[in-house]
């Protein structure tokens, strides 16, 4: 079931459980756990998301505290030469283009050489 050593309880539970309780608390632990990385994704998959998908993806990839950010990507979402430029160009090549014109909202997903690979995949 994995490591329940912070929920003492439902260790206490689980050990002390039938095969069929024991499975079902084990799916409901994967769902929950399935819903809190859904919820909360971590920073690296928010710049993935919105490099790859920038004109549906949602102002939560973008910390509340950076307004300028946010103003771009709204900025970015509405500018139809932009969206007709990201469907015929590949991402390095839209991107690139675009720092001129939002270079908030590219600053923002520059990550370290040794993992920038991963946000175009």
């Amino acid at each position: 079931m994995g490591n329940l050593a912070m929920l003492k309880k439902v260790s206490q539970m689980a050990s002390e459980c039938d095969a069929a309780t024991h499975n079902l608390i084990t799916q409901h632990l994967e769902a929950l756990e399935g819903e809190v990385k859904r919820y909360f994704l971590d920073p690296q998959r928010q710049n993935s998301l919105l490099v790859r998908f920038p004109f549906t993806a949602a102002g939560t990839c973008i910390s509340d505290d950076n307004d300028d950010c946010q103003t771009e990507l709204l900025a970015l979402q509405e500018d139809s030469g932009a969206k007709i430029k990201f469907e015929h160009e590949s991402l390095t090549v839209f991107w690139s283009s675009m720092a001129a014109s939002y270079p908030n909202i590219c600053d923002s997903f520059s990550p370290p050489p040794a993992i920038s690979l991963n946000l175009f995949m």
